[in-house]
């Protein structure tokens, strides 16, 4: 259940960016953001 939370977090992130390898967050931003909405 942990895993499908961050995974889904990543890529909530993610899809604010162009391109491909530019826009994946790190895991202090993932956290910080499941802070913030989750």
């Amino acid at each position: 259940k942990e895993a499908i939370r961050f995974a889904s977090a990543v890529a909530a992130m993610k899809c604010t960016q162009p391109g491909g390898r530019a826009g994946i967050p790190n895991r202090e931003q993932t956290e910080s953001f499941l802070s913030l909405y989750a």
